[in-house]
């Protein structure tokens, strides 16, 4: 476990980028459990994270979003999935919080050549039922990797079958970004008994580091981000700079020093 002095200090140097609230979100099917997650097009800035899936959710930009779970749904329920809002809201959790270190090798971005992303997140997790989720996307099995992706802001997701996952789907290529495949390996392990390395192959993007945090490093789960350590660091900080776009957090900056 990594000491909050060992993270605080890279808080110092970089600055935070973003505070994340996102998730996986699971279909539960009699003979299947999917996956499903958003996905990144050729114009997402950072290079290395394009074309491949990340979480559903979002980064705290409002003011008026006073705790990770405003964020979450707001992001998640009324604008990224909206069809299955009522499910998704239904059946979410909270899982843990973590904090996320991507490094140029890793993200690519142009704009920040030098840019060090320190993102804390709050990570959810929601099951829900997948009979009802084909009724709510008005479709069929066969075509909900299309309804969904249909419903979504962006009109692109990703579908793994967590049997596939078993049968080696993410073990050829890196397919996860900002550090939600490190993430996403607890969640497999305490939701769906998947051992990642006993249970199934994982690749994952190298030069990541993500930290499971515990109360010993000053995070209270699910609290406001008013009352978080990590907030001060914030670059671009709504409590203090008013409402902010996600696009900001990709826009060139000096880097922090």
């Amino acid at each position: 476990m990594t000491k909050r002095q060992d993270l605080e200090a890279l808080c110092v140097e970089h600055k935070v980028s973003s505070h994340a609230a996102k998730g996986p979100l699971f279909l539960e099917f009699k003979d299947d459990v999917i996956l499903a997650t958003d996905y990144k097009a050729e114009s997402y800035p950072p290079v290395n994270f394009r074309n491949k899936a990340g979480f559903f959710g979002g980064n705290w930009n409002k003011a008026s979003q006073l705790t990770p779970k405003d964020v979450y749904l707001t992001e998640v329920v009324k604008e990224e999935v909206r069809p299955l809002g009522k499910l998704i809201t239904a059946s979410y959790s909270f899982f843990d919080e973590y904090i996320a270190v991507i490094p140029p090798a890793a993200h690519g971005n142009p704009a920040q050549q030098e840019r060090v992303f320190i993102n804390p997140v709050t990570l959810f997790v929601a099951s829900i039922d997948g009979y009802a989720a084909l009724e709510a996307l008005k479709c069929e099995r066969e075509n909900l990797h299309a309804a969904l992706s249909a419903s979504t802001d962006f009109k692109a997701s990703a579908i793994f079958p967590l049997s596939q996952i078993r049968n080696g789907m993410l073990a050829s290529s890196p397919q996860f970004i900002w550090g939600d495949d490190r993430m996403l390996a607890d969640v497999l392990a305490e939701r769906y008994d998947l051992h990642a390395g006993k249970n199934y192959e994982f690749a994952m993007l190298p030069n990541i580091d993500v930290h499971r945090l515990d109360g010993t490093q000053g995070i209270i789960p699910l609290s406001a981000f008013k009352s978080r350590w990590t907030v001060r660091y914030q670059m671009k900080n709504p409590l203090a700079q008013g409402d902010q776009t996600d696009k900001a957090v990709f826009e060139k900056n000096p880097p922090a020093k």
